[in-house]
């Protein structure tokens, strides 16, 4: 019974992981820009490129479609650019479904070749990793 129990837990984990990154669709990924599409509602903090140990977070985001909100309340309608919040120590953004994103200002050296983008959706969440297309 016990090891029932155990299954069921990671099989619960698993599927939780797997709710939260599927909230997020990476469209495009470069050195120089990431573009993301919101699929399910979704809060989010910061963005980054990773290959191996390195690590480079985005600094700016532009919204491409959809309305941005910061969680101070302020909206960024659409064409708007802006610094991450993590940039200015506020909370996550909430983002609707069909909401497209486009990242950039990584800040990552010439040659770097991204093979993850990494999003953590509050300030101490566990990092969600999505391979690029």
């Amino acid at each position: 019974m016990k090891k029932l129990w155990v299954f069921i837990a990671g099989m619960l984990a698993l599927a939780l992981a797997n709710a939260q990154s599927s909230d997020f669709q990476v469209l495009d990924a470069s050195a120089e820009q990431v573009k993301i599409r919101v699929v399910n509602d979704a809060k989010l903090y910061s963005i980054a490129l990773t290959a191996g140990s390195q690590t480079y977070e985005a600094g700016l985001l532009s919204n491409e479609k959809g309305d941005v909100h910061w969680a101070n309340g302020a909206t960024f309608l659409v064409g708007s650019s802006m610094p991450l919040p993590k940039s200015f120590g506020v909370g996550a953004m909430q983002l609707v479904a069909g909401t497209e994103i486009v990242f950039t200002e990584f800040g990552a050296p010439a040659g770097f070749a991204p093979e993850q983008v990494m999003i953590l959706t509050e300030p101490k969440a566990k990092p969600i990793y999505l391979r690029k297309p």
